[in-house]
C-alpha cells in the first residue's frame, strides 16, 4: 500500500473512530435494549467473500463507476492497485465477458452482478444456489461466469486480498451495527413482530466497499431478503453520519418489506376487495409500471410508506404522506389513518392486517384522489422496494423444467416438455431456447437432419446471444460431419462473431475453424509421389 493510500485510510479511520450516531455519545452507557440490538443483527450485518470476489473481478475487468470519487472507501483503490500489479491469465476473458454484458446505466450494470453474487455459493466453485427455473432472469445469462470466477479467484489470490481487507470491513460493520439494530428494533416494535423477523425467512445485510459509493441494492429471493450497501465516506464526521442515516433508512425499508410482503400474500382475498383503486394509480407518470400491474405490491409499498411516516417526527409526517400519494402510492393516506386504530389496540400487525385493509373505504378514497395532480418524477434517494425475483411466465417455468430434464438426460420427457413450451403463446427468446433444446436432443439421438432444422428454427425465433452462438456452433459441427467444409466454416465464423455470445461456444468455434482451415491447407498442397 503506497503512502497516499495509507494516509487516506488513516483519515478514514479517524472519521469513523470518532463518528457517533445522534443519540450516542462517546462515553454514553449502553442504550436500553442493547442486548436485543446485538441479537437482532447477529450475523445479519456482515461482509461476504463471494460478493467481494465478484466485485474485485468487476473492478479488474473495467468497472470504474465512482472509483475516483472522494466518497469511495480507500480499500477500493488498494484492491484495484493490487489486481493491476498481478499477472492474471483469466483477465482477458473476464474483460471480454464484462464488455459483452455491458449496460449504459451504471446502476443496472452493477445490479445484474449483485443478483449473480447473491445467487451463487462460496468460492472457489461459485455453484448456483437455485435450479435453472428458479434463477433470477438477470442471472441466467451468467451460466459461464462461475468457471471464470474460479480461475480468477485462484490466479489473483483473492483469498489473501480478502484477509487483508478484514480490518476495513470490521470497522464499517462496527460503525453501522448499533444504529441499524435500533432502526430494525424500532420497526419490529411498531409492528409487534418477533425480533427474529418472519419465521423461516432470512434477512441479510452485506457491506460492500468495492462498488460506487452510496449504492444500495435489495433483493427478495424465495424466503431470503438481501440488502447490499456500499457506504459513502464524507469529508467530515457529521457528513458521514448523515449519509449513513440515509442508508440505514433504506435498509429498514427492506426489512419492512420482509415482514409485510408475506401478509399481502396471506390476505390477498382481503386486498382484492379494494382492487378497483388500482385504476386510480395508473395515470401516475412517476409510478413504476410494476405497481400499476400488481395491486398487492402497490398496497405493500403504500403501507410501508405509511409506517415510515408514523415512525417519523410529527413535523415531517404530512409532507411524507403527500409526497408518496403524489408519486402514485395512492393507499398511503388511507393506511396512515388506519394505523391510528392499529396503535390503539394490542394485536400484532400479522393478526391485525385484515382489519387494517377493511378500514380502506373505496368510495371515500376515490373522492380523496379525484383531480389529484400526480408528480412527473419521483424523489429517489435509495431503492423504493425490495427487488423481488421477477415473476416467470408459464412458458419460462416450463422451459426451466424442460432444460433440467434434458440436463439429466431424461430425453423423452424433456422433448415432451420443450414441445409444450412451443405450444404456449410466442415469447421469442423462450421459444428459441425450446427449439435449441429439441435440436440438442436430436443430436444426442443421432438425428442430424432434424437437428439441423431445429437449430435453424431456434435462430429464426429470435434467440439471446448465448443461444445464438451455440446454435451457430452446432450447425457448423453438423455441416463438418457432412463434409461440407465451406458451410461449416461459415457457421463457425458466425459463432465467433456473435456479440455477447457464450465464451465456450466462441472458443470452441474458433478452434474448429482453425482446424478446418488447416485441413483445407493440407489438402490443397501437392502430394509427393513415391518413386
Amino acid at each position: 500500500m503506497n503512502r497516499l493510500q495509507t494516509a487516506a485510510l488513516a483519515v478514514f479511520t479517524i472519521i469513523f473512530a470518532t463518528a457517533q450516531t445522534p443519540e450516542q455519545g462517546a462515553d454514553s452507557a449502553p442504550a436500553p435494549g442493547a442486548h436485543l440490538e446485538k441479537a437482532q443483527t447477529e450475523n445479519q450485518l456482515d461482509a461476504d467473500k463471494t460478493l467481494f470476489t465478484v466485485m474485485a473481478a468487476l473492478n479488474a475487468a473495467g468497472y470504474d463507476t465512482g472509483a475516483n470519487s472522494s466518497a469511495a472507501h480507500p480499500l477500493r483503490a488498494f484492491i484495484r492497485q493490487q489486481l493491476a500489479a498481478k499477472d492474471i491469465p483469466s483477465l482477458r476473458d473476464l474483460k471480454y465477458y464484462y464488455q459483452s454484458h455491458h449496460h449504459q446505466d451504471p446502476s443496472e450494470e452493477l445490479a445484474q452482478y449483485i443478483s449473480f453474487a447473491l445467487s451463487v455459493g462460496p468460492p472457489p466453485a461459485f455453484e448456483f444456489r437455485y435450479g435453472t427455473s428458479a434463477l433470477p432472469p438477470d442471472v441466467r445469462q451468467f451460466s459461464e461466469l462461475p468457471e471464470l470466477l474460479t480461475r480468477f479467484y485462484d490466479e489473483a489470490n483473492i483469498e489473501d486480498l480478502w484477509k487483508q481487507s478484514q480490518p476495513a470491513f470490521d470497522q464499517i460493520v462496527g460503525f453501522y451495527h448499533a444504529p441499524l439494530a435500533r432502526a430494525i428494533l424500532e420497526a419490529n416494535a411498531y409492528l409487534r413482530s418477533e425480533t427474529s423477523g418472519v419465521l423461516g425467512h432470512r434477512f441479510q445485510v452485506y457491506v460492500d466497499l468495492l462498488a460506487a459509493p452510496g449504492e444500495i441494492q435489495s433483493r427478495n429471493y424465495r424466503t431470503d431478503t438481501f440488502v447490499v450497501m456500499t457506504p459513502s465516506i464524507g469529508p467530515t464526521r457529521e457528513r458521514t453520519e448523515e449519509l449513513a442515516t440515509e442508508q440505514i433508512a433504506d435498509v429498514r425499508h427492506a426489512w419492512l418489506h420482509s415482514v409485510l410482503d408475506p401478509l399481502a400474500v396471506r390476505y390477498y382475498t382481503d386486498l382484492d376487495t379494494k382492487i378497483d383503486l388500482l385504476e386510480l394509480a395508473k395515470p401516475a407518470p412517476a409510478l413504476d409500471d410494476i405497481y400499476k400491474e400488481d395491486f398487492a405490491m402497490l398496497a405493500t409499498e403504500s403501507l410501508i410508506k405509511a409506517v415510515e411516516a408514523r415512525l417519523a417526527p410529527k413535523a415531517k409526517r404530512d409532507a411524507m404522506i403527500t409526497e408518496a400519494t403524489h408519486e402514485g402510492f395512492i393507499l398511503t393516506a388511507a393506511f396512515y389513518e388506519g394505523l391510528g386504530n392499529y396503535e390503539s389496540q394490542e394485536r400484532a400487525m400479522r393478526m391485525y392486517y385484515p382489519d387494517l385493509v377493511k378500514t380502506i373505504n373505496v368510495k371515500a378514497e376515490k373522492q380523496r384522489l379525484a383531480g389529484i395532480q400526480f408528480a412527473t418524477a419521483r424523489n429517489r434517494r435509495g431503492p423504493d422496494r425490495v427487488q423481488a425475483q421477477p415473476q416467470l411466465s408459464k412458458a419460462e417455468k416450463m422451459l426451466g423444467e424442460a432444460e433440467e430434464l434434458s440436463g439429466r438426460r431424461q430425453l423423452d420427457l424433456a422433448r415432451a416438455s420443450f414441445q409444450k413450451v412451443l405450444a404456449e403463446p410466442p415469447e421469442p427468446t423462450v421459444h428459441a431456447r425450446a427449439y435449441f433444446g429439441l435440436a440438442r436432443i436430436a443430436v444426442l439421438q443421432k438425428d442430424p437432419e432434424n437437428a439441423e432444422k431445429l437449430f435453424v428454427h431456434s435462430l429464426d425465433a429470435g434467440p439471446d446471444a448465448e443461444t445464438k452462438s451455440w446454435a451457430y456452433y452446432y450447425l457448423g459441427r453438423l455441416e463438418e460431419a457432412a463434409d461440407l467444409r465451406d458451410e461449416a466454416q461459415k457457421y463457425y465464423r458466425l459463432a465467433v462473431n456473435t456479440a455477447g455470445g457464450s465464451l465456450k461456444a466462441i472458443d470452441s468455434a474458433r478452434k474448429a475453424l482453425d482446424a478446418t482451415e488447416k485441413t483445407g491447407d493440407d489438402e490443397s498442397r501437392p502430394k509427393n509421389e513415391n518413386r
